[in-house]
This record gives C-alpha cells, structure tokens and sequence, in this order.
C-alpha cells in the first residue's frame, strides 16, 4: 500500500467507526497524529470525491461523516431487537440510578451523623481517661491504700469497647455505601470524596 492508500483506509476506517461528524483538525487530533494533517486534509476530499464520506461547508469549516448509504439495510426484525436492548440498557441506566439515589440519600444522612473524625477524637479521648484510670488503679493497689471501684473500672472499659465497636461499624458502613455510589460515579473516588467533604483515615 502506498502512503495515501494507508491514510485513506486509517481515516476511512475511523470515520466508519465513529459514525459521526467531524472536521479535519478533529480527525487529526482524534488519531493521535499519527498522520500530517495536510495528509488528511487531502484524504477527506478524495475520499469525499469518491462518495465515501459526505462533505458539508458551513463558513471556512468543512465537516465530514461517513456516507450512510455504506451501511447494509436492517431487516424489522433486526431492528426490533435492535430496540428491545435499548429498552434493556435503559432499565438497567433506571436502575442503576435509583441505587445511586438511594445510597446517596443515606450517605447524606450518615454524613449528618458524628463523623469518623469525631469518633476517632471520643475514642482517643476515652483512651486517655482509660490510661488515668490504670494509673490511678495502680496507685491505689498497694495494701495500705483504697481500691478503686471495680464497677467504675469495668464501666470505662465497656464504654471503650462500645466507641471503637461503633467506628468499626461507622467505616464499615460508610466504605460499603462509598463503594455503590462510585459504580455510577462519573469522577474518581478522590474527587467524590473531597466533594461530599469526606474524610478518610
């Protein structure tokens, strides 16, 4: 193949498969300049010439698409199916959606809730009060001195216990309805987070 033919088959082959309107610097761009733009300036036309593409002038610009008589006719029968996967492929867009909806919805109500952060901040805070109280517990062990009282004790513990069972359940949550919201996501995961004003560990 000469270089024309392989820059008339690469924009050919393109145009084909987009099935859609484009202008020559488009075309250029969209095919990573794998050829001079003057090359494919000049392919548009000749393949224009030979009624391959239809070429149509608005002002300075020239835009072209693939002539849709190529295409082979589709039977009804073709088409009827043709629309029943539309209809598929639209429920499940529908539906997709409305999980989207509702775990947005109950993201936005956890998001009301305490955060992470601030159960992390009780959590530390218990965990500070738990040290005094060991240390205090110590103090008072030797013989000659009280006890602290057992309940107390056992009391700050389970109040330990309950926070970090808590922040265990809160990240379990919040990472699970993260994640169903992310399969229709249109962004990253880190520009989902940095727009609901989430914040991770």
């Amino acid at each position: 193949m000469s270089k024309t033919q392989i820059v008339d088959s690469a924009v050919l082959s393109y145009m084909k498969q987009q099935n859609r309107p484009y202008s020559a610097g488009d075309i250029f761009m969209n095919l990573h300049k794998a050829h001079g733009k003057t090359a494919i300036v000049k392919s548009l036309e000749t393949l224009a010439e030979e009624k391959k593409l239809l070429e149509k002038t608005y002002g300075k610009a020239k835009i072209y698409v693939y002539h849709q008589a190529q295409f082979p006719d589709i039977s009804e029968e073709e088409l009827g199916k043709l629309d029943e996967e539309m209809k598929s492929i639209q429920n499940q867009i529908d539906s997709t959606a409305a999980k989207i909806n509702t775990a947005s919805k109950t993201l936005s109500n956890m998001l009301g809730e305490p955060t992470t952060c601030d159960a992390m901040k009780s959590l530390e805070e218990l965990q500070v009060e738990h040290e005094v109280t060991v240390a205090t517990i110590k103090k008072h062990s030797k013989p000659d001195q009280k006890k602290i009282d057992p309940q107390e004790k056992q009391k700050l513990v389970k109040a330990r216990d309950e926070m970090c069972r808590q922040l265990r359940k809160r990240k379990r949550c919040t990472t699970d309805l993260m994640n169903a919201v992310l399969e229709g996501y249109p962004k990253s995961k880190t520009q989902f987070v940095e727009e609901v004003g989430l914040e991770l560990d």
